[in-house]
């Protein structure tokens, strides 16, 4: 799939690069999705693809899907019960 005109990009100081929205669009890439990359020497540059080994795992399918009300950490002392309170150190 070549474009007559490709997109571009800046890799920013942290070495990141946006991948352009139709590129996203046609590999039903979306925010938090795992990518892949390959160095291709030979050809002096690198591929990227949708990391469909990582996705296969049923974690990854299901991540950030769960929308809490309270905080983790109401919910985790609702079912452990209150936390201790902090010691104080003596002098």
């Amino acid at each position: 799939m070549r474009n007559p005109v490709e997109p571009r990009g800046k890799v920013s100081e942290k070495g990141q690069v946006t991948l352009p929205l139709e590129m996203r669009d046609a590999l039903g890439i979306e925010g938090g999705m795992t990518v892949a990359f390959e160095l291709r020497e030979g050809e002096g540059g690198i591929l990227v693809r949708k990391d469909t080994e990582r996705g296969d795992r049923p974690v990854d399918q299901v991540r950030g899907i769960l929308r809490l009300a309270r905080s983790v950490d109401e919910v985790i002392d609702e079912m452990r019960g209150p936390r201790p309170a902090p010691r104080r150190r003596g002098r």
